[in-house]
């Protein structure tokens, strides 16, 4: 089996994975609009109606698009979502189609299957937004297996058990949103300044790279660094702090505005 994982941007304004597998294609989150989302699927041959699922961490607005929850509804795919996040989608007219056709499947933190030879396990975490959580999907090769982890609006990186089930990860994408001085710094308000570097918010290039040296093992064959805030963070920090614990494993780093990186595993 062939793997891709085509990461089409993450950070405040949007945020959008492409898995694809010989037998099956999905998305994590949709958070980007329909035209920019089809422009990127497009570059990799696809369309809307080549995906069979996507899988939502959870349903603040750069995680969920309405007209793209729509268009998904259309080409018959499914949504995996929380029982948490309805009272948020149940006003977007894409969801309700995906009720009218039963292609809403509600995960609980319990393993589950999400497609032929792809089996998720959801993570819990402390964002400010009902029912985020991220995920470890571990994929079956035949002879082998492959683990990728996915953890973006994190909160905090000192959750019960999260580096445990981290652990053994193949390829791990991991939020390093913002350098704390630079957040302290920022002329934004209090509030948003309490809020991001709190437990409910965001985790800093020094608490994911904390994170990341407790997860690191033999197994671990790269680090995609997700979600970095454009105004409190620059990409050479956010590199320098993983660089410092992540030794020879190679490190991308994903962008607002352009697609990457791509990573194929034969």
């Amino acid at each position: 089996m062939t793997l891709e994982f085509m990461f089409l941007g993450s950070g405040s304004r949007g945020n959008c994975t492409v898995v694809r597998t010989d037998r099956f294609r999905f998305l994590i989150d949709l958070g980007f609009g329909l035209r920019r989302t089809t422009q990127s699927l497009s570059e990799f041959g696809l369309r809307a109606e080549d995906l069979s699922a996507a899988v939502l961490t959870h349903t603040h607005v750069d995680h969920i698009n309405g007209p793209m929850l729509r268009r998904l509804a259309g080409a018959g795919a499914e949504l995996f979502c929380r029982p948490e996040h309805e009272d948020n989608l149940s006003g977007s007219v894409g969801y309700r189609m995906l009720k009218e056709y039963d292609r809403v499947r509600f995960f609980s933190d319990e393993p589950f299957e999400l497609g032929p030879g792809v089996r998720v396990r959801p993570l819990a975490l402390s964002h400010d937004s009902p029912g985020t959580h991220g995920f470890v999907f571990d994929f079956d090769l035949g002879a082998s297996g492959f683990r990728f982890a996915y953890v973006a609006d994190c909160g905090s990186s000192s959750l019960p058990h999260l580096a445990d089930r981290l652990a053994g990860a193949d390829l791990l994408a991991l939020e390093f949103n913002h350098d704390e001085q630079m957040e302290l710094t920022s002329g934004r308000p209090p509030f948003l300044i309490h809020r991001v570097l709190g437990p409910a918010g965001h985790l800093s290039n020094t608490n994911a790279a904390r994170l990341l040296e407790q997860v690191k093992s033999k197994s671990l064959k790269a680090v995609v660094q997700l979600h970095l805030s454009q105004e409190c963070n620059r990409p050479q920090l956010a590199l320098e702090a993983a660089a410092s614990v992540a030794g020879d494993i190679p490190i991308h780093q994903t962008n607002q505005y352009r697609v990457g990186p791509v990573i194929r595993i034969d």
